[in-house]
């Protein structure tokens, strides 16, 4: 029934194969299905997953690939609102992932409950009650059909010789060769880039052609953002973990190296890896091997490893955040993005490529020959920030905003009424996220000369000090976290809480002492 994931020259822990993912928030309900499951034909190589609500699932979906959710129609109120249950959550899910089957849990035989979910996508319905020698083959089937529309819409990826990443200048063009060249090696990839200029597709794009490469299309692609992970789960979720290894780790768990075995892993902001976990990560890279968390017994993996980073590395290399041996291993095939204005003449093949997307996301049918030519110019000419995230930011501006016409449909060709689209807004071509009070930039600060013999220039060390209390103010108001704070002071993290604690204690000391001078 499932594929068998091959590796490159270790046999795995074990074999996995569909994944099936129970949305309950009841135990019982849980265990009962837990039960049913274990009596499928090839049991042994299912992967079971757990979620107690929508957004739990929500995030699973996110990051891992499924194949069947066992949706519950009543979910807790918690994280949910209350006016929600299990059937709000299936068009979400099928947006993140087409082929999943959803089978909506019931305690009822509620006809009209059925019929909403059925037209919400699910593919069928099991009640509480409904025997194992009922409920088993229910799930078995729907287990075949999402192989079967998972391999459908892989071939159809792979029916067209090119990924369209939207862009055909020079520039581009030697990115995109270097990238087919690059997936053909076993060896990791670094991406560099601002934010925005398309690391992800691009890391995409080497994962399909990998794919073609290797004549195995079906191969996992898994993309992670170190980011959005606190320091405690890093670990886990890269390397997996036994159960019990720590307080709420409850089963087994396989890590992103397990699930990625032979596909392709994107490990996007790599610059906010801890460094006492950098010595692991680049034991997988050189020999393939890892160990769980709270487990002793070593496992390979062979996933084509891509990292992706707008930080400098080689700064984080000399300030000792990060490992040197690490940076030559990965920094052998270096990729670097350009930004939107070094590839601005690839802007309208950007619009044709990002239209599907934001159609889809606002449930509009767009064709490129509908969106205004001297729209596609004004981003040409007036680049916006955030480059190709910017560029769809506008897009879904130009889809949603447009006034309607009788039928409903966007008349596009008004868009420079729409605020924050007009040509207007822009005055001298200034940034998009440029008010009436504009921020000074670092480079004015220090292009522009100072009046030293002012009356009001405290001295040298006041003025630093006033500096840096005011640097810290307006830090601390939009970064609220300290690796936020260290990433955009360029420093480590513990070196941002140690600044932050000792800023504290140094203002703390500074109002005592001017409240004591008033008294």
């Amino acid at each position: 029934m499932a594929n068998e994931t091959t590796y490159d020259q270790h046999p795995p822990d074990r074999e996995v194969g569909p994944t099936v993912l129970i949305v309950d928030d009841e135990a019982l309900a849980q265990d009962r299905l837990n039960l049913a499951l274990c009596q499928i034909e090839g049991a042994n190589q299912l992967h079971i997953l757990h979620a107690r609500s929508l957004v739990e699932a929500i995030d699973i979906l996110t990051k891992t690939l499924v194949h069947v959710v066992l949706l519950d129609k009543n979910l807790g109120p918690e994280p949910v609102p209350a006016n929600q249950n299990g059937i709000e959550g299936i068009p979400s899910m099928l947006r993140l992932q087409p082929h999943l089957q959803i089978l909506m849990v019931t305690g009822s035989n509620d006809i009209q409950d059925v019929v909403r979910a059925m037209n919400f996508g699910a593919c069928g319905y099991i009640t509480k009650e409904m025997p194992n020698s009922l409920l088993v083959p229910h799930i078995a089937r729907a287990i075949d059909v999402s192989l079967l529309q998972l391999d459908k819409l892989r071939r159809d990826r792979f029916a067209t010789d090119a990924y369209d990443l939207g862009g055909k200048s020079k520039l581009f063009t030697e990115i995109k060769k270097a990238a087919q060249i690059l997936a053909e090696s076993n060896r990791p990839i670094l991406m560099l880039g601002q934010t925005g200029t398309g690391k992800t597709e691009l890391a995409k794009f080497i994962h399909y052609h990998r794919g073609r490469y290797l004549k195995q299309k079906d191969r996992p692609f898994i993309f992670i953002n170190m980011t959005t992970l606190s320091r405690d789960l890093i670990e886990s979720e890269l390397f997996g973990h036994e159960k019990g290894s720590f307080t709420g780790a409850q089963g087994v768990k396989q890590g992103l190296f397990e699930l990625a075995s032979n596909g392709t892993l994107l490990l996007d902001e790599i610059g906010e890896f801890p460094l006492d976990l950098q010595a692991k990560l680049l034991t997988v890279i050189e020999e393939g091997s890892f160990k769980r968390v709270g487990s002793e017994k070593i496992l390979y993996a062979r996933p084509k490893i891509i990292f992706a980073t707008n930080r400098d590395l080689e700064q984080m290399v000399r300030d000792g955040t990060f490992r040197e041996d690490l940076f030559m291993r990965i920094s052998m095939f270096p990729i670097t993005m350009p930004s939107i204005l070094e590839r601005k003449e690839d802007i309208p093949d950007i619009v044709r490529a990002l239209l599907p997307k934001a159609c889809a996301e606002n449930h509009i049918s767009v064709t490129f020959d509908e969106i205004p030519q001297d729209f596609i110019e004004h981003l040409a000419t007036h680049p916006v920030d955030g480059n190709i995230r910017g560029i769809l930011n506008q897009l879904e501006r130009l889809l949603v905003l447009s006034p309607k016409d009788k039928r409903g449909r966007p008349v596009l060709s008004q868009w420079q009424s729409i605020s924050g689209l007009s040509p207007k807004r822009r005055s001298l071509d200034m940034p998009t996220y440029l008010t009436a009070k504009m921020p000074l930039t670092y480079r004015e600060l220090m292009s522009r000369p100072w009046n030293l013999l002012g009356a009001d220039f405290p001295g040298l060390n006041e003025m630093l000090e006033q500096m840096k209390d005011k640097l810290f103010q307006e830090a601390q108001t939009k970064f609220k976290t300290n690796r936020a704070l260290a990433q955009v002071f360029k420093i480590s993290e513990s070196t941002a809480s140690l600044l932050v604690k000792r800023h504290a204690k140094e203002r703390t000391t500074n109002q005592s002492a001017q409240a004591g001078v008033m008294q």
